[in-house]
């Protein structure tokens, strides 16, 4: 019977080291590798179609140990492996043929070249074919000046000693030509500096206009964004180029996980802030990771897991570089403890956010984009509110949410239409003024919210809107006129937005 063959361990796990691009965290399986294959060469000219799982089971399982050359190429670009034996492919047919021992001088080892030794690096670079011949151990021809300045070395030694540093001689200048090459096709590969930039420019200008951004319309650029930098990705080979759209695809991630809790999509939103925050592992990089920790912070609170929102609000704060960074997850950190109704916890956390705005950052995301990743006095204001409503500090959350809305309308923008700080402060400020018995205030306050479109209403707001319902539906207004018509304003605007059921703020 013939034997079965030995399990390739090492192309097993090259596979399974890889995260499933539809679910991060998980193995990647054959089917999901095989496609990410088969996307690779899709412009080129593999002769045998389509990778399919079988394709990979016959390799894990040792039946196939040297694919052709495109897909050896293919599965080498998909899990980084820098040769074909890191994957453990190896070509039957060809066998490591020591050279005649040579006995020169006592002690001495023979030289030994292998035949395929460099041959990854020649596939990378172009130059073998499918069917690439061993290397052949010709005499060197008389002509070559290189070669007899070589052999001249040796002096007065002849015979096998002379053929063994001849043969050392002809592989290093083979393999240092075969690296040249290979620099010049990995310098080719590379993609314009320009391209990158652009891309940078593109994510920040999508988090500077965020708050003033329709959510649909900031998915669908995000997303584009995002997938023209992961293709990038694919073409380059610089470190600093890899960097760069590293650090541009954590943005995206990071504005996606904004974007889904805006829509109060959790789930997805929870995933894309763990997309960034590994983007932000990969390249070290702790304004990424600190703001990717608050999200998730954010999606826990909003989804009633208080204790795990305080934990990720305070991995946050440990991540956070000095300055915006830092204000915005002590303020995240303020929101998470409101949760557990941490009236002390709440008070520390906003006077450290009040400490830390002074303290001058360089972070690239929070303190040179700005926009979705800044965090202004007056989001910093509207935050302080929303927690110390949270803990029933009405007197305090009114004066936060009243100097959220002077901030913002001294820096409202021509031409900007709404503001979420603004809204969402209204209704912080509303409900407080609800719960002191000021009906006509809080209808005043509540007014210029009710002719904003329903693509522009983020969960937010329909959050804190959800808290002013269950206010006035409490019998202090609830045989009052006035106070059932501003109901029926709140539940219209709540009820025309389209999204999940949503807890109160």
């Amino acid at each position: 019977m013939k034997p079965s063959p030995n399990p390739n361990w090492k192309f097993i796990r090259a596979r399974e080291r890889l995260e499933s691009l539809r679910d991060p965290g998980t193995i990647m399986s054959r089917e999901e590798f095989a496609d990410e294959c088969n996307k690779w060469l899709a412009d080129k000219p593999d002769p045998d179609g389509p990778i399919t799982a079988n394709t990979m089971a016959k390799i894990e399982q040792g039946r196939t140990t040297w694919p052709r050359l495109w897909r050896r190429r293919a599965f080498r670009a998909i899990t980084g492996a820098a040769t074909d034996a890191d994957l453990g492919l190896y070509d039957k047919r060809r066998k490591r043929q020591a050279m005649p021992p040579n006995e020169p001088y006592a002690g001495t080892k023979p030289v030994q070249v292998a035949d395929t030794a460099c041959e990854p690096a020649m596939e990378r670079a172009g130059l073998v074919a499918e069917q690439h011949p061993p290397m052949r151990r010709d005499p060197i021809p008389a002509s070559s000046t290189s070669h007899r300045s070589a052999v001249s070395r040796l002096g007065s030694f002849a015979g096998p000693a002379a053929e063994a540093y001849v043969s050392l001689v002809r592989s290093i200048m083979s393999a240092t030509r075969i690296a040249s090459e290979h620099a010049m096709d990995a310098g080719a590969r590379a993609v314009s500096d320009v391209t990158v930039e652009q891309l940078g420019d593109d994510v920040a200008r999508i988090a500077r206009d965020f708050p003033h951004l329709a959510p649909a319309y900031a998915v669908d650029e995000t997303l584009r964004v995002r997938d023209l930098a992961v293709g990038l990705l694919d073409r380059t080979r610089r470190p600093a180029q890899q960097h760069d759209l590293y650090l541009i695809t954590a943005q995206a991630a990071a504005l996606l996980a904004s974007e889904s809790v805006d829509l109060g999509l959790w789930p997805s939103a929870m995933e894309a802030a763990r997309a960034a925050y590994t983007y932000g592992e990969v390249i070290g990089h702790n304004g990424v990771r600190a703001y990717a920790r608050g999200m998730q912070a954010t999606v826990a609170y909003w989804t009633g897991r208080s204790s795990e929102a305080v934990g990720y609000a305070e991995d946050a704060v440990e991540f956070a570089p000095p300055g915006v960074a830092r204000v915005r997850a002590l303020c995240v950190l303020a929101r998470a403890s409101s949760h557990r109704g941490a009236e002390d916890e709440v008070a520390n956390a906003i006077a450290g956010a009040d400490d830390a705005r002074a303290d001058d950052g360089h972070d690239v995301l929070h303190d040179g984009i700005g926009g979705e990743f800044g965090f202004g006095a007056s989001q910093q204001a509207r935050c302080a509110s929303t927690a110390w409503l949270q803990v029933n500090r009405t007197d305090k959350a009114a004066a936060a949410a009243s100097t959220a809305l002077t901030l913002t309308t001294e820096a409202a923008l021509p031409g900007v239409p709404w503001s979420t700080i603004e809204a969402e402060a209204r209704v912080d400020l509303a409900t407080c003024q609800l719960l002191a018995g000021q009906l006509e205030g809080a209808e005043e306050t509540l007014a210029p919210l009710w002719a904003m479109p329903a693509d522009w209403r983020r969960i937010g707001l329909i959050g804190r809107l959800n808290k002013v319902g269950k206010v006035l539906a409490e019998s202090t207004w609830r045989n009052v006129n006035g106070a059932q018509q501003l109901a029926a304003l709140t539940g219209s605007f709540t009820d025309s937005t389209s999204g999940p059921a949503l807890p109160s703020a």
